[in-house]
């Protein structure tokens, strides 16, 4: 086989397999989450990151990268772009806050580890500890170890060729969707949650109404419960 009648079947493949994957209702609400991620950006991020916007706009595109994969039925490269995106999103509120660690990562000088990133969220000063503290930290370290399975291959379910299938470069496994859709929205609802708890300050009151409404959209009744509860901000009910 030539590389030109490789590329021929492999895209005819994963034509055939998307038609079957992207009608899945189970994709949309992942949409919802990307739109949010944009409110986000435009509505306070640009002007409030800093440092730490470019790790946001990768992390954004590394979000949309895995539901681009995710309609393809490449189920594995799909979770790999979803850990880029936990590891970005958090970077972001790092290299926020910590201006000369990011020009060190400009000159390819400093990488930011996942057990530094966790540590810092986990000892992060505050007048008070929450519950949701503990809820969205839990929360990204199960999602962070679990993503970690697919990207080294460790767990046999999260190998393209289980049971020595080859060549497998995509599937429409219906359960294949279901498991990828549960890692991708528990991932993007921590997230929101961590940004929700790290810029509160800018989300009370009546302020950036467009950004409070997309991002209540796209989370649960009890986790707008919370949010109000703990950081007094009013996540609208999706209309």
């Amino acid at each position: 086989m030539t590389l030109h009648n490789f590329f021929a079947a492999a895209d005819a493949e994963r034509s055939a397999v998307g038609v079957s994957v992207r009608v899945d209702s189970r994709l949309s609400p992942l949409y919802e989450h990307a739109v949010a991620f944009e409110s986000w950006r435009q509505h306070l991020l640009t002007h409030r990151l800093g440092s730490g916007l470019p790790f946001w706009i990768e992390a954004q595109n590394d979000f949309l990268l895995a539901l681009m994969h995710a309609g393809d039925g490449v189920w594995r490269s799909s979770l790999q772009s979803l850990r880029s995106f936990v590891e970005n999103a958090t970077g972001a509120l790092f290299y926020q806050e910590h201006s000369v660690e990011a020009k060190m990562f400009a000159l390819g000088s400093h990488r930011l580890s996942w057990t530094e990133t966790k540590a810092y969220f986990d000892a992060y000063p505050r007048e008070a500890k929450l519950s949701l503290d503990r809820m969205m930290i839990d929360s990204l370290g199960r999602e962070y170890a679990e993503l970690s399975r697919a990207v080294h291959g460790s767990s046999e379910s999260y190998r393209m060729t289980a049971s020595q299938a080859f060549p497998k470069l995509c599937s429409s496994d219906t359960s294949l969707v279901g498991k990828w859709s549960a890692r991708a929205n528990a991932c993007a609802r921590a997230i929101h949650l961590l940004y929700c708890r790290q810029l509160a300050a800018d989300l009370v009151g009546a302020r950036l109404p467009a950004l409070r409404e997309d991002v209540g959209r796209v989370l649960s009744d009890k986790d707008r419960a919370t949010v109000l509860a703990e950081l007094a901000v009013v996540l609208p009910e999706p209309k």
